[in-house]
């Protein structure tokens, strides 16, 4: 009875064998976890050297482009018209276009002058046009003939230089009396008024690959000045002075020229021009 009772009481083979399958169950989930997790890592690592050597490659193609993109602004550099925009001449005198009066030399008409110390009143005279000038100096010091536009109040026209060559162009600024006045009293104030552009001189590189070139002649100051204890006088200044109200008198000065390199494609008969590159120069 007693050793029947004690075989009662142990495992049966059943109950150990399902042990068995539970503890061979768990350790074949840990190893498939373990590997999974190996698996995951391995992969990891082999994205993250795949994207290492994508970056490498992308980078080293960029700089190829970059390389690329120098040697052919070199090239173009080479052969672009080397043009120089100078202000020489700022006139002394003052025109008035809406008054014209014969001119035998010119088989026509030219505007009235207006002297230093001429007096108008406001707002009555608000409206009449001043004319200034001044004269640009365009040279070619490049090794090609340049072909150019210049683009100034009364239109636009060619200027076509050999190497070596240059050409004296007049450039005007005319407005309003009122805007002469608003000018000068920016500048009673410290501030510069407007400055306009009076003179943009462009130039192309031929073909399909190549630049555009640009210079542009800016202009500010007045000619008028403050009658003192008048109210409504304005004076016309000197140009090359300096008035002790403040106002100050012309200027103009070419801007660093600006010049957009491009590379252009075809396709299907268009031209397509992707983003410029600018390259500013003193």
């Amino acid at each position: 009875m007693l050793i029947a009772s004690a075989v009662a009481d142990g495992p049966t083979f059943v109950e150990v064998l399902t042990a068995w399958s539970t503890l061979a169950a768990a350790l074949a989930t840990a190893i498939s976890v373990i590997f999974i997790a190996v698996q995951i890592a391995y992969t990891r690592k082999s994205v993250e050297s795949t994207s290492t050597a994508l970056k490498i490659a992308r980078d080293e193609f960029t700089h190829g482009q970059h390389l690329r993109h120098d040697s052919h602004r070199a090239a173009i550099d080479a052969e672009m018209p080397r043009i120089t925009v100078e202000v020489t001449v700022q006139s002394d005198t003052i025109w008035r276009p809406d008054r014209t009066t014969p001119s035998r030399a010119r088989d026509r008409e030219i505007a009235e002058t207006v002297s230093v110390g001429s007096e108008f009143t406001v707002p009555r005279d608000d409206a009449v046009p001043l004319r200034v000038g001044f004269a640009l100096t365009i040279t070619n010091d490049g090794p090609r003939r340049a072909a150019m536009t210049l683009n100034v109040e009364d239109g636009s026209r060619r200027v076509v230089l050999a190497p070596g060559e240059h050409s004296v162009e007049w450039a005007y600024r005319t407005q309003p009396l009122s805007e002469w006045i608003a000018i000068a009293e920016a500048r009673e104030q410290g501030r510069p008024g407007e400055e306009r552009t009076i003179a943009t001189l462009s130039y192309s590189y031929p073909g399909d690959v190549g630049a555009d070139g640009r210079h542009q002649v800016l202009q500010g100051g007045t000619i008028v000045e403050r009658v003192r204890g008048n109210a409504g006088g304005r004076r016309v200044i000197e140009l090359m002075d300096t008035s002790s109200s403040g106002s100050g008198a012309l200027f103009a000065a070419a801007q660093p020229f600006e010049r957009v390199v491009y590379r252009a494609f075809r396709r299907e008969g268009r031209r397509l021009e992707p983003p410029a590159t600018r390259q500013d120069n003193d």
